[in-house]
């Protein structure tokens, strides 16, 4: 009997596989995903310049201030995170979510070998797992892909620590991965990765008689308290954080469901990009747009595991042992959940109670930990095939599997790409050819790892190879298939795309007053010019050209009026950011200069007596004006102005001259009634002594009044006048109101997450 290669070989062939896949990270290029340069590269630019403050815990760079520790999309608590702030913030993520990858197939490796299953099966799952199109394109919301990366891990700490007789190791490794898993914090991979331990619990382990078994049960909870415990910092922050968030506010049902996956998606994972290719745009970059309306595009930019690592599952399912049932039943719950509206949980859960749908929004995030069981079911299947007496059985099962995918690929060009177009609504000749070049373009890609393993399959099945030699061959064409057909989804692009500021960073930056800026909403439209193709990478360059999303933030700006991917900022906050958005261009300058907005980029032209064009070199995409009613970031105003509800507002500030914001405070009713400003005498003064992020200092002098700091309202503010404790009330909406006593006064603002 030959003798299993040892796990430290298969982790080499496993790490060189993940250089030859991510060679040009190897060259230094930095990622250039969508997510990943508009979001998280400008969130890890923010982590740095947190750490250079020697203050972590609150961002001053985005939306007038936010908590950086309390909101889990910063996954702030994750150690990674703080290891790469030396590096550039986009290459740093680069290399990160790269080595994520890798230790996510280690993960699913070694799970592998700890059900028994051997070398073959074991790398089978490692590269399976670890470089599907899911967890590629997970590369890009960083905090999704470094969650999934420890969801084997947590799954296999489980198993030793309830079969092992020595436990205190196992414990300590689940201890560590339960609180990995999340302070990376992707809720939906954390309860994929228990669903798992759950199923193996229940399907698995009664075939497994363990003497130690209630010992284990123990220990299990012990590390599950354990790694909780000390994750607890993260989340009692971001439960802190949640109350006042635009998520706990709740969602409507049809934007939680927006992203479910349609039955078509599954034919992703068995032909790559079915839908269009993620890396162009124009006419020609198809995305089956009526499937995932009205966003037009997928969540995830592709999704391929390849055929025959289905095949491979499917005949896992034939191998003896409850195992395969428990790994079945997980990949199958995960598999529904995914459906959304199409498949029959969420209407159930909508049934009993609509709002148990807000918290697991967007259904297709499923999908991405479902991968590990299928990893799982498909080194199930390379051990079936290498186990078995009977040629004819496994071998043949697995055959046949692959002919018939070959089939449904021969018909593509005989209707189904014209089908699968007809999917996107809006459909001409030039976009329909262009689907069926792509098809068989992919399906060509896959051609030749797929023949080899026909071939070495039929050779198994006439007796002249053995099994086991064919079993050592898979795992080779699974790495070759995943090689061709998903380097794409990890696009990368020369440094130069991150450190050179666009010309409009570079002419706000030369202006003397500088305070905040603000993007406004034309630039979330595609200006891709009609009739033409073109690669990605041109459309992000556009992206950075307009600051767009939170761009800006890369460059050391402090923004206004941002989204927050994970809905985690306050609701006062959003709904600011509304009316914001909605005003007509006096109020919208009177609104933004309240937020002590300087600056305002747009894609069209903002002309009026309230603002002052900046000159920007011919061929910048956007247009920068300078807003002249401005405030500054703080103010003491002699008087406040009550407002009823969003009406009186908006009526309030129609009504009021431009100066509105100079001399006045606006303050809801109910909240007026609650405090008792301190009176103004006369003209005050404020000036920032110090700011370190979570303290801010301010002198304040003259006849005192309200201080107004345009900062966000969040919970975990506390303030001091002269060593004494005031309130911190909301005015102007969504930002911060002290009374201030005339005369020189100190006022000192903290801030701490967990208070």
């Amino acid at each position: 009997m030959s003798r299993e290669p040892r796990p430290i070989l298969l982790a080499a062939l496993l790490g060189l596989f993940a250089l030859a896949f991510f060679h040009p990270v190897v060259a230094g290029r930095p990622f250039v995903h969508m997510d990943f340069h508009q979001t998280f590269e400008p969130q890890q630019a923010c982590v740095r310049a947190a750490v250079a403050r020697g203050s972590v815990s609150w961002n001053p760079l985005l939306s007038n201030g936010v908590p950086l520790l309390a909101n889990p999309i910063y996954a702030a608590f994750y150690p990674p995170r703080w290891a790469i702030v030396p590096l550039s913030p986009a290459f740093g993520l680069t290399v990160l979510g790269a080595a994520h990858v890798l230790w996510g197939g280690l993960g699913a490796m070694l799970l592998a070998r700890r059900y028994g299953l051997g070398g073959a099966p074991a790398l089978t799952a490692g590269l399976a797992f670890g470089f599907s199109g899911l967890a590629i394109s997970a590369t890009a919301p960083c905090a999704y892909g470094w969650t999934l990366a420890w969801a084997p891990w947590l799954v296999l700490a489980f198993e030793a620590v309830l079969t092992a007789e020595r436990g205190g190791r196992a414990v300590v490794a689940l201890a560590l991965s339960t609180f990995f898993i999340l302070v990376a914090g992707e809720p939906f991979v954390i309860v994929g990765a228990l669903a798992g331990m759950a199923a193996r619990l229940a399907l698995a382990f009664p075939d497994e008689a363990s003497a130690g078994r209630g010992r284990g049960s123990v220990r299990t909870v012990l590390g599950l308290a354990i790694g909780g415990a000390a994750a607890l910092p993260h989340i009692l922050a971001s439960s802190r954080l949640f109350a006042s968030s635009v998520r706990a506010s709740g969602f409507e049902t049809a934007g939680s469901l927006q992203w479910s996956m349609h039955p078509l998606e599954l034919t992703g994972l068995v032909v790559s990009d079915p839908f269009g290719d993620p890396t162009t745009y124009g006419p020609t970059a198809f995305w089956g747009q009526e499937l995932v309306a009205p966003r037009a595009h997928f969540l995830f930019q592709g999704s391929y595991v390849g055929a025959l690592v289905v095949v491979l599952a499917i005949v896992g399912l034939s191998r003896r042992g409850r195992l395969r049932l428990a790994l079945a039943a997980w990949f199958g719950a995960l598999l529904l959940m995914a459906l959304g509206r199409y498949g029959p949980v969420y209407p159930l859960l909508i049934a009993i109670d609509e709002t148990l749908v807000d918290s697991i929004r967007y259904p297709v995030k499923w999908l991405v930990p479902a991968m590990l069981p299928l990893a799982l079911l498909a080194a199930l299947g390379v051990a079936r095939i290498r186990e078995a007496s009977d040629r004819r059985g496994p071998a043949a099962v697995a055959l046949l599997g692959l002919v018939g995918l070959a089939l449904v690929s021969a018909a593509l060009p005989l209707g189904l790409d014209r089908w699968l177009a007809g999917l996107s609504g809006v459909v001409t000749a030039e976009q329909t050819q262009a689907v069926r070049d792509l098809l068989l373009g992919r399906v060509a890609l896959a051609a030749a790892p797929l023949l080899v393993a026909a071939l070495a399959l039929l050779a198994a099945i006439r007796g002249s190879v053995d099994p086991r030699r064919v079993a050592a061959l898979l795992p080779l064409i699974v790495g070759a298939d995943l090689w061709l057909n998903n380097r794409h989804l990890a696009p990368t692009v020369e440094p130069a795309f991150y450190s050179e500021p666009p010309a409009v960073v570079r002419a706000i930056l030369a202006d003397d007053r500088v305070g905040r800026v603000m993007t406004l909403a034309e630039v979330d439209r595609v200006p891709w010019p009609s009739g033409v193709d073109g690669d990605a990478r041109d459309y992000y360059r556009w992206e950075r050209q307009t600051l767009r999303l939170l761009t800006g933030a890369s460059y050391g700006l402090a923004l206004a009026f941002n989204p927050d991917m994970e809905a985690f900022s306050t609701l006062r906050s959003t709904q600011l950011s509304v009316l914001v958005n909605d005003a007509p261009l006096r109020e919208k300058m009177m609104l933004a200069g309240a937020a002590g907005v300087t600056h305002v980029v747009s894609t069209r032209p903002v002309e009026g007596p309230q603002v002052t064009p900046i000159p920007l070199p011919p061929g910048t995409p956007v247009h920068l004006v300078r807003n002249r009613l401005a405030q500054p970031r703080v103010r003491v105003v002699p008087e406040l102005s009550p407002y009823d509800g969003f009406d009186g507002l908006i009526r309030l500030v129609v009504e009021a001259p431009d100066d509105l914001f100079a001399r006045s405070a606006l303050v809801e009713s109910a909240t007026l009634a609650s405090i008792a400003p301190a009176p103004g005498t006369g003209p005050g003064t404020a000036r920032i002594v110090s700011d370190s992020g979570d303290e801010l200092v301010v002198r304040t002098g003259g006849g005192g009044g309200i201080l107004v700091v345009s900062d966000t309202y969040t919970p975990g503010w506390r303030a001091t006048v002269d060593g004494e404790a005031a309130a911190i009330f909301p005015v102007d909406v969504a930002f911060r109101g002290i009374a201030v006593p005339p005369g020189d006064r100190e006022v000192v603002l903290g801030y701490s997450p967990w208070r």
